[in-house]
């Protein structure tokens, strides 16, 4: 959840940008596949930048909780090149 009463605009427009970066990718390569990857990528980390633990006796488990959500898109096996 964003705490500032702008937050979920801040977070849908770095979405579109980053969204708009990946159409204007795909144009120039041809490769369909890079718009997949930058949205799995996009949701992952801005998902993870914008959570926050609701208690302080969470934040240990929200903080692995986040790394994990990071990471997942970079998974191997997945993107334009596999």
């Amino acid at each position: 959840m964003a705490t500032c009463p702008g937050g979920l605009a801040v977070i849908a427009l770095s979405l579109a940008v980053l969204m708009a970066f990946a159409s204007a990718l795909q144009q120039c390569t041809g490769n369909f596949g890079w718009v997949d990857t930058i949205w799995t990528l996009a949701v992952g980390l801005i998902g993870a930048g914008s959570a926050e633990p609701r208690h302080a006796a969470l934040a240990p488990e929200w903080v692995r909780n986040a790394r994990t959500s990071m990471f997942f898109p970079l998974r191997p096996g997945e993107g334009p090149a596999a």
